[in-house]
């Protein structure tokens, strides 16, 4: 069983970036939040696009992440907000 998750979530602007981890932790669904800058590919119509957006990486407990999915919702509508989750299987040590 997985205990904590590290949820990447990607969004546009480093404003908005910071509103949501800041309303994420002001909710107390986080304890601490790393923000970067990311270089997004995306092959449209015309070719490769390429973009900047914004990574938040939460390290949660699992239960808690369908209350941040549920947060994002209902505060952050006007995008779509892609939310990745990969367990954390352990920490190196000592």
């Amino acid at each position: 069983m997985v205990e904590f998750v590290e949820a990447h979530i990607t969004i546009e602007g480093h404003k908005k970036a910071s509103q949501l981890a800041y309303s994420l932790l002001h909710a107390e669904l986080a304890a601490s939040i790393d923000i970067a800058e990311v270089t997004r590919l995306v092959r449209g119509e015309s070719g490769i696009e390429q973009a900047s957006a914004w990574q938040l990486a939460v390290k949660v407990p699992e239960p808690r992440l369908a209350a941040i999915v549920e947060h994002i919702r209902k505060h952050h509508t006007d995008e779509a907000i892609p939310i990745l989750t990969f367990p954390v299987l352990g920490e190196c040590r000592d």
